[in-house]
């Protein structure tokens, strides 16, 4: 589970810095540190669907071991 949480991790940084490239501007934002209850976050479908893809994938090659022998 701790790769899919760096995975979303680092798909949220890429679209942040996207968006503030995409504007021409680094993001003034300010983060506020905080917690939200799951049943209040809104995920799109596109990303469930990844998210899904993803850990599916994971499931099926975690045991997969590649090289020489």
């Amino acid at each position: 589970m701790a790769n899919m949480n760096e995975s979303i991790d680092q798909l949220t940084a890429s679209l942040q810095e996207l968006t503030a490239r995409t504007y021409g501007h680094a993001c003034s934002c300010e983060t506020v540190a905080g917690k939200v209850p799951a049943n209040e976050l809104q995920v799109s479908k596109e990303v469930e669907s990844f998210v899904a893809d993803t850990r599916a994938y994971s499931d099926k090659t975690r045991n997969v071991s590649v090289g020489r022998y």
